[in-house]
C-alpha cells in the first residue's frame, strides 16, 4: 500500500539499482516531472495517474506499507516524491512504483537478496538463443536464466506470424509488380511492332531483340530505383526523428510508447534496389521472348 496525506492506493513496488537500471530499461526516459533516482535512500518514482489519485506533488511525503518476505511482518517507510513518470498504458502508470534497491531490500526484509537480474546483450539475437552457454552457466538450483523468447513466448509467436505475413505480402507484391512490368513492356512492344518487324526484316537476330527489350527493362528499373531511393530516404529520415504515430499500448508486457521510429540501414539501399532490378529483368524475359519471335510480314500487316 502507498499512502499520502489525502488518499491511499495499492501498488507494485520495484527496487532498482538506479545506475545499472539505466543500461537495461527506459525508466529515466519516462520521467515527465522531477528527476530520476540518484541513489538517495528515500527517493520514490510514481506514475502520473497515481500522483493525481494521491493528490501529491514533487517533494511531498509518501508512506509505503508492506510485509517482509520471511516473517510477513508489516513494515512502513517514509519517502519523498522525487519524480513522476508516464509510460503510456494506464495500468502501468497507475500501479508501478520505483524506489532504490537498498531501501527496497530493507523494507521487504530481503537482506541483500535479489529476485531478478536483467542482462542486455550487444547482439539482440543472443538474447533469444536458448543454447547460449551463459544461460547454462547462470542456471542452478537457486537461479534460472532465460532469454526473452522464453519469458515472452507470445511476443515470439507474434514475430513469427509477422515473418509469415511479410512473406505473403512480398509474394503478392512480386506478382503484382511482375504483371505491371509485363503489361508495360507489352504495351511498349505493341506500340513499336512495326519497328520490330522492320528490324527483323533487315537481319536483326532474335537475341539482339531480346537484349534490346531487356536493356529497356533495366533502364526502367534503374530510374524507378533512383526515384524510390530518394523518396524512401527522405521519408525514412523524417520518421526516424518524428516517428510514425501508432498509439500507446502494451503487448505482453512490452510497451509501445505511441510512436514507431524508423531506422535507416545501408542494406536497405543496396539489397532492395538489387531485388527490384532483378525482378524487373525477370518479368521482362517473357515480353522480350515474344518480341524476338515477331514475324516481319505479320508485324507489317498489323501496323497497317
Amino acid at each position: 500500500m502507498i499512502a499520502s496525506s489525502y488518499n491511499t492506493t495499492g501498488s507494485l513496488v520495484y527496487g532498482v539499482d538506479a545506475k545499472q537500471e539505466l543500461r537495461v530499461s527506459r525508466i529515466s526516459e519516462a520521467i515527465i516531472e522531477g528527476q530520476y533516482l540518484s541513489g538517495e535512500p528515500r527517493e520514490i518514482l510514481i506514475g502520473k495517474p497515481m500522483a493525481e489519485l494521491l493528490e501529491v506533488e514533487l517533494g511531498d511525503r509518501l508512506i509505503i506499507t508492506a510485509a517482509t518476505v520471511d516473517t510477513n511482518e508489516i513494515t512502513q517507510e517514509l519517502f519523498r516524491l522525487s519524480g513522476i513518470f508516464e509510460f503510456g498504458p494506464e495500468e502501468m502508470d497507475k500501479n508501478l512504483v520505483f524506489i532504490n534497491l537498498d531501501k527496497a531490500q530493507s523494507v521487504l526484509g530481503m537482506k541483500g537478496n535479489l529476485h531478478q537480474i536483467a542482462v542486455r546483450f550487444i547482439d539482440p539475437e543472443d538474447a533469444k538463443n536458448a543454447e547460449l552457454p551463459l544461460f547454462k552457466q547462470l542456471t542452478n538450483e537457486e537461479n534460472e536464466a532465460l532469454g526473452w523468447l522464453d519469458l515472452q513466448p507470445s511476443i515470439g509467436a507474434m514475430l513469427e506470424m509477422t515473418g509469415y505475413a511479410t512473406a505473403i505480402v512480398g509474394t503478392i507484391l512480386f506478382l503484382l509488380t511482375s504483371l505491371g512490368v509485363i503489361n508495360s513492356m507489352f504495351m511498349s512492344i505493341y506500340e513499336r511492332i512495326y519497328e520490330f518487324g522492320v528490324a527483323k526484316a533487315i537481319g536483326t537476330t532474335p537475341w539482339q531483340i531480346i537484349q534490346l527489350v531487356l536493356f529497356e527493362a533495366l533502364l526502367l528499373a534503374l530510374i524507378s530505383c533512383a526515384a524510390g531511393l530518394t523518396i524512401g530516404y527522405l521519408l525514412g529520415d523524417y520518421f526516424s526523428t518524428n516517428g510514425i504515430p501508432m498509439g500507446k499500448m502494451e503487448v505482453s508486457g512490452v510497451l509501445l510508447d505511441g510512436n514507431l521510429y524508423t531506422k535507416l540501414a545501408l542494406y536497405q539501399f543496396v539489397n532492395f534496389p538489387a531485388y527490384v532490378t532483378l525482378l524487373t529483368l525477370a518479368a521482362a524475359i517473357y515480353p522480350a521472348s515474344f518480341a524476338s519471335r515477331i514475324v516481319p510480314t505479320e508485324a507489317l500487316q498489323r501496323a497497317l
